[in-house]
């Protein structure tokens, strides 16, 4: 996760990261390493800033991922999926499957008490980041009228997402 200083809010943060893991594994120990590192940070830093002008500059108007390894891309998504509290939601406490809908408003309650449940903080997210997470998944959002709570007899003029449905809480709880 990343620090609770950092904002990554509606993912503005996560999505210009990318991780580059080393293949080579290292063959010897270095007890210099640490102090080595803390040394040449700032150089290291600056050198990073330059290379990522210089790819601004360089492929400015293009998507920068045609560019890169599969795997810095594979690593980036991992970054975006574990600091995403709303991704972590829809992996964790929701079906995707055809046919079941869910309220928005009953949506975003249980968001927010999954967000409280797990420390995340307050997330502001906007309708639009929402509703492009849940198409990504294959889901619709629609307004009209439908019956809610489902098997209520009751119909109500509302938005749902539809092609969702969330695990009851008791079944979160035995994770």
């Amino acid at each position: 996760m990343f620090p609770r200083a950092w904002k990554n809010a509606q993912d503005s943060l996560a999505r210009r990261l990318f991780l580059a893991d080393f293949l080579v594994p290292v063959t010897r120990k270095d007890p210099q390493l640490k102090d080595d590192i803390k040394r040449s940070y700032g150089s290291f830093y600056r050198f990073a800033n330059e290379c990522y002008l210089y790819l601004v500059n360089e492929f400015s108007g293009q998507v920068l991922d045609e560019h890169m390894p599969k795997r810095f891309i594979n690593n980036r998504e991992y970054i975006r999926e574990m600091n995403n509290p709303l991704v972590q939601f829809l992996n964790d406490a929701t079906q995707i499957q055809a046919g079941p809908y869910v309220r928005e408003k009953e949506f975003l309650d249980r968001f927010r008490d999954y967000c409280k449940d797990r420390q995340f903080g307050r997330q502001t997210m906007s309708r639009p980041f929402i509703e492009d997470a849940l198409k990504q998944r294959g889901c619709r959002v629609i307004m009209e009228s439908k019956e809610w709570p489902i098997n209520s007899n009751i119909f109500i003029a509302s938005r749902f997402f539809v092609g969702i449905q969330i695990v009851p809480d008791q079944e979160l709880e035995g994770e």
